[in-house]
Order: C-alpha cells, then structure tokens, then sequence
C-alpha cells in the first residue's frame, strides 16, 4: 500500500487582505470571511456559532470555499494518479 498524502484543510484555507479565512455559508453559498481561531478543525465546524452576513442563518459549521475545493480536488486527484502509477509499475514488473 503507498503513502497517502493527507490534505489538511485548515492548513491551506484562503485569507483575505484583513487575515480572516474565506469560507462558504452552507446555506445560501456566499463566501465570507472569519477569524482562523473560529474554525475548530478540519470538520470546519466553529468554535463560537456565527450569523451569516448574507442570509442570517446562525451557522455552527460552515463549507470551504470555492477556491478551497479547487485545491482539494487538485489533491484528490494527484493522490489517484500516484495510486494508479503504482499500481500499474507493480503490475508491469511481475511480467
């Protein structure tokens, strides 16, 4: 089995010009920003519930953003090919 490359999701959040972290509001998709320390881990859920400024709902856990899924997509899918480069060097070495 190979060595699995963990992305840590707080690790690679996106910051605005005032240091907060850009995440997405789970209810109506608008990005907003927020303090680092709110986000409790990579679960994304928050330490102190917050109000979104877009449509109000008080948020206990929130989403990455747009920008955020991109970089967890790229990694994904980096992972899968290094799998499948593996798998098929083992399967052209037995023959």
């Amino acid at each position: 089995m190979s060595d699995v490359n963990v992305f840590h999701i707080k690790e690679n959040m996106d910051v605005d010009d005032d240091g907060n972290i850009i995440v997405t509001c789970p209810e109506c998709e608008n990005e907003i920003s927020m303090p680092f320390s709110n986000i409790l881990d990579d679960s994304m859920a928050l330490v102190e519930y917050t109000d979104c400024p877009v449509c109000h709902k008080t948020l206990d856990q929130v989403h990455p953003s747009e920008s955020l899924n991109k970089k967890i997509a790229d990694h994904v899918a980096k992972e899968l090919l290094n799998g499948l480069e593996l798998d098929l060097g083992k399967l052209l070495s037995k023959r």
